[in-house]
C-alpha cells in the first residue's frame, strides 16, 4: 500500500470530490446521516436562542447559564457511557430511537420554565439519554471498513454541518421576524427529535448483529469465550485519548457557554447576528468535514491531523477576545471551525486502533463521556473568569486545546495499536473494503508517519 503522502496535499484534496458523496458504497448510512442531520437542525436552531432565553426572558447571570450548560454536561455524561456500553449488548438502532424520544421530550418541556431552578432541572433531565453522537459514531465504524472511515466520518461531519448551517439561521430568522417566540423554538426543536426517532424506527437498519454483542451485566462462557470485557479491553490509546477529548472540550466549552456575552460586549450583537455567525460558520465547517479533513487524513495521517486541529483550536480562542475588528474576529471563527473540524472527527478515527469492533460502543461512549466531563466544570469556571477577567476565559480555554493536542501525541509515541483479532473485520463490506481480511497492525492503522515537526 503505498502511503497517503505519496502524491501532495493537493492531490489529496483533488481526490475527495470524487468521494461518496451518495453514500453509494455504503447506503445503510444513508437513513442514518438523513435522521441525525434532521435532529441536527433542530438543535441547532436552539443555538442562537438559549442563551438569550436564559439572559433575556429568565433573567439569568453568567455563573447561573454556566451552571445550567455544566449540569447538562454531568447527566449527558453519564448517560453517554452507560448508553453507549448498552449500545454494545443492545444495538445501536434502538439507543439512537431511544435518544431522540427523550431529548425531544425534554426540549419540549423548557416551554414552561419559568426561573432558573426548573430550567436546572429540565436541563439535567435532557441530557440522561447521553444523546446520539457517540451512538451515531459507533454505527459508522461497525459498517465502515478502515480504510475509509476517514472519508465517511467526513462525510458524516457535513452532514451534520448541513444541519448546524441550517438550524442557527432558522431559529435566528424566527425569532428575528416574530414568527416564533423563544419559547416556541423549544416546542419546534423537541419535535423535530422526536420525529427523528419515529424516523429511525421506520427505516434505520441495525448495525450490530448479535454474534458481535456482549452481555451488559454477568456472563455466559458458552457465548463470551473470545469476547473481551470491556476494562480488560482499556489500554493506554484509549485512556490518552479519553483524555484528549476531555481538555479539548473544557476548552471548546469556554467559547460555547461564553461567545454570547464576548460578542454582545465588543460588538453588541444579539440572537439575529449570533444565528448568522453561526450558520456561516456551519458553512464552512460543511468544507471543512467533507473536503478539508478527508485530504488531511490521507496526506498527513489521523495523528497528525488531530493533533494539528487541537492546536489550531487553542490559537483561535485565544485570539478571539483581542479581536475587537469585526473582519478579524470572522477570521478567528473561521480558524476555530477548522481546528475544531479536524480535531473532533481525527480523534474518532483514531479509537478504531485501539478497540475491537465489539468495544466500539464501549470506545466511544467513554469518549462522550469525558467529552461531557471537560464540559462540566468549564462553563461555570468560564462565568467567573469572564465576569472578573473578561478575555482571560478565553486564554484559558484555548490552553486546554493545545494540551489535548500533547496528549495525542504521546499517543502516537508511546500507544500501541491493537493487533490481529477476529473481532477487528467489518461488518459490512463495501465498496473498496477489505473483502473481509483481518487487519494486521501496520494495515489496521492504515495512517503515514507523523512528519517531522509536528
Amino acid at each position: 500500500m503505498s502511503s497517503p503522502n505519496d502524491d501532495g496535499y493537493f492531490a489529496a484534496v483533488k481526490s475527495t470530490f470524487k468521494q461518496d458523496f451518495l453514500l453509494s458504497g455504503y447506503p445503510q448510512l444513508r437513513p442514518q446521516f438523513f435522521v441525525l442531520s434532521l435532529e441536527v437542525v433542530g438543535f441547532g436552531m436552539l443555538i442562537p436562542v438559549l442563551n438569550f432565553f436564559m439572559m433575556k426572558e429568565l433573567g439569568m447571570r453568567a455563573w447561573e447559564v454556566g451552571a445550567t450548560l455544566s449540569i447538562f454536561g454531568v447527566t449527558q455524561m453519564s448517560g453517554a457511557a452507560f448508553f453507549g456500553r448498552c449500545s454494545d449488548s443492545w444495538g445501536r438502532r434502538g439507543i439512537m430511537i431511544f435518544a431522540f424520544l427523550w431529548a425531544g421530550t425534554w426540549q419540549i418541556a423548557i416551554y414552561m420554565v419559568r426561573n432558573f431552578y426548573e430550567m436546572l432541572f429540565v436541563r439535567a433531565m435532557g441530557g440522561i439519554s447521553g444523546g446520539t453522537g457517540a451512538i451515531s459514531i459507533a454505527y459508522i465504524l461497525d459498517v465502515v471498513d478502515p480504510w475509509n472511515r476517514g472519508q465517511y466520518l467526513g462525510l458524516f461531519g457535513a452532514a451534520t454541518s448541513i444541519g448546524f448551517a441550517i438550524g442557527p439561521g432558522v431559529g435566528a430568522g424566527l425569532v428575528a421576524l416574530e414568527v416564533m417566540s423563544r419559547r416556541m423554538m423549544f416546542v419546534l426543536a423537541g419535535s423535530i427529535a422526536i420525529i427523528s426517532g419515529i424516523l429511525t424506527y421506520f427505516f434505520v437498519k441495525e448495525s450490530l448483529p448479535q454474534d458481535r454483542r456482549r452481555r451488559l451485566c454477568g456472563s455466559d462462557e458458552k457465548a463470551d469465550a473470545e469476547k473481551v470485557g470491556d476494562w480488560q479491553a482499556f489500554n493506554l490509546g484509549l485512556g490518552l485519548l479519553w483524555l484528549a477529548q476531555c481538555f479539548s472540550s473544557a476548552g471548546v466549552y469556554f467559547l460555547y457557554s461564553m461567545y454570547s456575552f464576548l460578542i454582545e460586549d465588543l460588538f453588541g450583537f444579539g440572537d439575529k447576528e449570533l444565528g448568522l455567525i453561526l450558520m456561516s460558520s456551519g458553512l464552512w465547517g460543511i468544507v471543512v468535514a467533507a473536503i478539508v479533513f478527508p485530504a488531511s487524513v490521507r496526506c498527513f495521517g489521523a495523528y497528525a491531523t488531530t493533533i494539528g486541529g487541537s492546536i489550531i483550536t487553542g490559537i483561535s480562542l485565544i485570539s478571539l477576545p483581542y479581536a475587537a475588528n469585526i473582519y478579524v474576529h470572522i477570521g478567528c471563527m473561521a480558524l476555530f471551525g477548522l481546528g475544531a473540524g479536524n480535531f473532533e472527527p481525527g480523534i474518532l478515527v483514531l479509537y478504531a486502533n485501539y478497540a475491537s469492533m465489539s468495544h466500539l460502543g464501549f470506545a466511544n461512549g467513554w469518549g462522550a463521556f469525558f467529552s461531557r466531563l471537560g464540559g462540566i466544570g468549564s462553563p461555570i469556571i468560564a462565568g467567573i473568569l469572564y465576569e472578573g477577567q473578561g478575555g482571560v476565559a478565553f486564554v484559558v480555554g484555548g490552553s486546554f486545546c493545545i494540551l489535548a493536542a500533547c496528549f495525542v501525541l504521546m499517543t502516537y509515541w508511546f500507544a500501541s495499536p491493537l493487533t490481529k483479532d477476529k473481532e477487528s473485520t467489518p461488518l459490512v463490506a463495501g465498496k473498496g473494503a477489505g473483502k473481509g481480511k483481518t487487519l494486521g497492525r501496520q494495515e489496521r492503522i492504515a495512517l503515514p508517519p507523523l512528519p517531522q515537526g509536528v
